[in-house]
């Protein structure tokens, strides 16, 4: 169980609709949303429109991007021993922001769901943010710190009761 101490500053990035982007803080600058990538007529924004799960990953310079689609849920990353290095929260319904904290108070290692998605971190510091802005013009993001290394994407739909529902990812060292 996380402490409470843990979450009493969280900070929750939302879009505009559209998907929430993790990238490098080094790459950041390259998201152009609304350009076209240079292999592709699509812009940034629309291939990351394209992911229909709740998560996908796609190819942002030489390196690449973590997509949070499905729906634009209010998300936070929150970091606590308890976790390893953190997990993304991603508030699917809740009354309020306490009904969501007090049910991560509860949250145990449970059946969490081993994905496809790979997350390479060779600059161990993050962005999350709107997918819909530029890298060079953000405004609203969340600073997330994940040791270097590969990962493998692990997901847990957590309906803790009627009233609250979430969707939780954290990023596991990926086997060798």
């Amino acid at each position: 169980m996380v402490q409470l101490e843990a979450l009493r500053s969280v900070i929750w990035v939302e879009s505009k609709g559209g998907p929430l982007i993790l990238l490098e803080e080094d790459v950041v600058p390259y998201w152009r949303d609304y350009l076209p990538v240079s292999d592709s007529s699509l812009t940034y924004y629309e291939r990351a429109c394209e992911v229909s799960d709740y998560l996908g990953s796609i190819g942002v310079g030489s390196r690449s991007g973590l997509v949070f689609g499905e729906q634009p849920y209010s998300t936070t990353w929150l970091q606590a021993s308890e976790w390893d290095y953190g997990i993304i929260v991603r508030w699917v319904y809740a009354e309020n922001e306490a009904a969501v904290i007090q049910v991560l108070t509860q949250l145990s290692n449970r059946n969490w769901q081993r994905t496809d998605v790979v997350l390479e971190v060779t600059n161990e510091k993050l962005l999350l943010f709107d997918a819909a802005v530029p890298g060079d013009d953000i405004e609203t993001f969340i600073p997330v710190q994940i040791p270097k290394g590969s990962y493998v994407a692990e997901t847990l739909h957590y309906e803790a009761n009627k009233d609250t529902s979430l969707t939780l990812h954290r990023f596991v060292p990926k086997p060798e």
